[in-house]
């Protein structure tokens, strides 16, 4: 019960308490990417009639786009020798693929059946720019400065409780 009263433990429980929303966005960008794993090898068994071992990459960052605005890519390399590797754009609700060698238009991941599906010319990906995943590097450059607040406070209370200690300790003594 003695831990309860501490102030730093609450301290560091409310610093895990602020970073669960990043963790939450790290939890669903790597349940995604297996999603996306999964659909691709459904995608050139479908398409381009071959089985392939799939490796899905992308960055945890938004990455700035052209004209200021921000996407969230992923890329996948295969063990295919027709379409070795080609990428793609993921948001929250929609993953498409622009660009893929054995099929020449776009393609959107139907989750539930874990497959990409033709994209219907009056849903292009391009109407849905605000629909992204990943962290926005303001995100991060806050979370930065919380962290190093953060650490600037505990730090400033051990030296505190130190320097409170040897003063009573000093007193103590004469």
């Amino acid at each position: 019960m003695k831990l309860f009263k501490n102030k730093m433990f609450w301290f560091v429980v409310f610093i895990i308490l602020i970073h669960y929303p990043l963790l939450h966005n790290y939890y669903i960008d790597d349940k995604d990417k297996n999603t996306i794993k999964i659909a691709v090898e459904k995608l050139y068994q479908d398409y381009c009639h071959e089985d392939v071992v799939a490796q899905v990459s992308s960055n945890w960052i938004q990455e700035i786009g052209w004209i200021g605005g921000t996407v969230h890519p992923f890329y996948v390399e295969t063990s295919s020798k027709k379409v070795p590797a080609f990428s793609g754009l993921f948001g929250r609700k929609q993953i498409v693929i622009r660009e893929f060698g054995c099929y020449t238009h776009e393609l959107k991941l139907d989750r539930e059946s874990q497959r990409f599906i033709p994209v219907e010319p009056t849903e292009a990906f391009s109407s849905h720019m605000n629909d992204k995943a990943g962290i926005p590097l303001e995100i991060l450059i806050f979370y930065f400065l919380i962290d190093c607040v953060s650490v600037l406070a505990i730090i400033v209370y051990i030296l505190v409780r130190i320097i409170r200690n040897f003063v009573i300790s000093r007193k103590r003594a004469q």
